[in-house]
């Protein structure tokens, strides 16, 4: 016959066992727990899991840093004449800028805009002002293209005719008044010129967010006269690729971002 007493001790057997057999198998995952010592700084499966994505996470934005920072610096150490710089002809401010397409291949460009006192007339697509004055269509080019935009334009391998219209009115209308003006630019390129060389058109659209630096220089960006030179280019440059990375972001020279679009096609 089983006593309380003999019912006790099985109880308390039975207690014990679990408590040495809980006991062995914390021992147990404690001895593994020592053989990994990343297990020593995170206890739990979960901590271990955020601190590996978060170490990877970081190893990736490091190498995407450091990889972009050796691109950039060979870029320069490459070409290092290839950098933005600003000059003055008799009627027009020259941006300088290189770009590169998606193939880092590269372009050089030189991004004429007439200065401020030579704008479109608005509303106009084939009418330009000077001072306020429209000037005759007869004499537009021997007005505007002095000798040292002359001998940049008969020089570039392409010419790129820019359009662009002020941030007043329909954005759709805008958009189409800047193409018939880019088209206008690059008709009047193209009976100028002695050279035959490949002529594009680009329609930057409608400008949209005033740029308080780039209104500061000598130029007026709302309604400019824009002819892009493109003097040096790598073979099978991707000229859109290129233009468009290096109008991005350029210190007085508003950004592509600034207008409402970009369309870049063959003219001739």
């Amino acid at each position: 016959m089983t006593t309380s007493k003999d019912m006790t001790d099985s109880t308390a057997q039975t207690a014990d066992s679990k408590r040495w057999t809980l006991f062995g198998n914390r021992n147990r995952d404690e001895r593994w727990r020592d053989r990994c010592c990343m297990c020593l700084f995170f206890p739990t499966w979960r901590d271990m899991s955020l601190a590996l994505s978060s170490l990877l996470l970081m190893t990736f934005v490091g190498f995407w840093v450091i990889s972009d920072g050796v691109i950039s610096y060979m870029r320069a150490i490459d070409h290092p004449g290839w950098m933005t710089l600003v000059r003055r002809t008799a009627n027009a401010i020259v941006f300088q800028v290189e770009g590169f397409d998606k193939q880092n291949r590269r372009g050089l460009f030189d991004i004429v805009v007439l200065k401020k006192q030579f704008l479109w007339v608005r509303s106009s697509y084939n009418q330009l002002e000077r001072d306020g004055v429209v000037i005759p269509l007869a004499t537009v080019a021997e007005t505007i293209f002095d000798r040292d935009m002359q001998y940049a334009l008969e020089s570039a391998s392409d010419i790129i005719a820019v359009g662009t219209a002020s941030q007043e009115g329909a954005v759709k209308v805008e958009i189409a008044r800047a193409n018939r003006r880019a088209r206008e630019t690059a008709k009047l390129i193209k009976s100028t010129l002695e050279n035959k060389v490949p002529i594009w058109v680009l329609n930057l659209g409608q400008y949209r967010d005033p740029c308080e630096d780039c209104e500061a220089i000598e130029t007026n960006w709302q309604r400019p006269f824009i002819v892009i030179a493109v003097v040096r280019k790598d073979e099978n440059l991707n000229l859109k690729e290129a233009l468009r990375d290096a109008m991005r972001g350029r210190s007085k020279l508003p950004s592509t971002q600034r207008y409402s679009d970009f369309k870049f096609l063959r003219y001739h």
